[in-house]
C-alpha cells in the first residue's frame, strides 16, 4: 500500500554566499559564489517524509518578513 502525505505550511528561501575566508567583525568582502536552498518547517518535512512515500502534495506559501 503507498503511504501519501499533505504538507501545508510556509517556505523560506535560503540564500548562501561563498567567500574563501571567514568574514572578521565588520569586514565586508565580495563572495566568489552564491546558492539558494528552499527551507522551513513544511519543506523540511516534506524532504524526510519523501524518503518513506510514493505519493505526496505540497502546498506552501513564501514567507515574507515586512
Amino acid at each position: 500500500m503507498a503511504k501519501s502525505g499533505v504538507f501545508l505550511g510556509l517556505i523560506t528561501v535560503d540564500v548562501m554566499y561563498q567567500t574563501p575566508l571567514p568574514l572578521g567583525a565588520n569586514e565586508k568582502r565580495q563572495a566568489d559564489g552564491m546558492g539558494l536552498a528552499a527551507g522551513g518547517p513544511a519543506t523540511n518535512a516534506r524532504s524526510r517524509f519523501r524518503l518513506w512515500a510514493t505519493r505526496l502534495s505540497y502546498w506552501a506559501q513564501l514567507a515574507v518578513i515586512p
